[in-house]
C-alpha cells in the first residue's frame, strides 16, 4: 500500500472515531498519535474524491473540512486526549493555547463499599451525553463555560450542567433507605406530598 492511501485511511478511521462518540472516543488519542508522528497531514489519499491531499501544517488540518481536514478545533481535539496529557499539550501547543494544571488526580468522592447504586436525573437532558457532543456544545454556546473545562477547573458534564444544558442528576442507594434518605435531602415538602399522592 502507497503512503498517502495508508494516510488516509487512518485520518478516515480518526474521523469516525470523532463523529461516534461512546467507545469510540477511546480510540482517537492512538490514532491522532499516529498521524501526529508520521506527519501524515502533509499528503493523504480521499477514496471518495479519488485524489490526495495536502495540509499547509497541522494546525491547518485540525481545522480545514472534510476532506481536507478533521473539521475540528484545537480544543475539541484536546479536550478529547483528556487523559493523555502528552497528547493533550501536543495538540494545544499546535495552536498557540496555553492551558492551567488541572485539578489533583483522583477521586475523592468514589463511592465505597459494593452497595448498589442508582442514578437518578432530575429532568432530561437537552440531548446528547457523549463528551464530544458536550465540548461542542459548549465551545459554541458557553465559550466562557467552555474555557473552564479546557483550565481542567470542572468536567465536560459539570460544564453542561453549570451552562443549562444538561440536569443534574444524583447517586442513591437502590434500598428503600437509601432512597427515603435522598428523598428527604434533596426534596421540597411540596415535591415529598407529589410522591405520596402518586405512589
Amino acid at each position: 500500500m502507497d503512503v498517502p492511501k495508508r494516510n488516509g485511511d487512518i485520518i478516515v478511521s480518526l474521523r469516525r472515531a470523532m463523529r461516534s462518540g461512546g467507545a469510540g472516543l477511546k480510540s482517537i488519542p492512538g490514532l491522532l498519535r499516529k498521524v501526529m508522528e508520521e506527519e501524515m497531514w502533509e499528503e493523504f489519499y480521499d477514496d471518495v474524491d479519488e485524489r490526495n491531499y495536502h495540509a499547509r501544517d497541522f494546525l491547518s488540518f485540525i481545522k480545514d473540512k472534510v476532506p481536507e481536514g478533521l473539521g475540528s478545533s484545537v480544543l475539541q481535539l484536546a479536550g478529547m486526549c483528556v487523559n493523555d496529557k502528552v497528547l493533550k499539550g501536543k495538540i494545544l501547543s499546535a495552536g498557540n493555547v496555553e492551558i492551567k494544571p488541572g485539578p489533583p488526580e483522583g477521586n475523592q468522592n468514589a463511592a465505597k463499599g459494593e452497595t448498589t447504586h442508582a442514578t437518578v436525573m432530575d429532568g432530561k437532558a437537552t440531548q446528547g451525553n457523549t463528551q464530544t457532543y458536550a465540548l461542542r456544545k459548549l465551545e459554541h454556546d458557553a465559550p466562557e463555560t467552555f474555557k473552564k473545562v479546557m483550565q481542567g477547573e470542572i468536567s465536560a458534564n459539570a460544564g453542561m450542567i453549570e451552562a443549562g444544558f444538561r440536569k443534574k442528576t444524583a447517586t442513591i442507594e437502590a434500598t428503600p433507605e437509601g432512597i427515603a434518605r435522598y428523598i428527604m435531602r434533596h426534596m421540597t415538602p411540596f415535591e415529598r406530598l407529589y410522591i405520596k399522592d402518586h405512589t
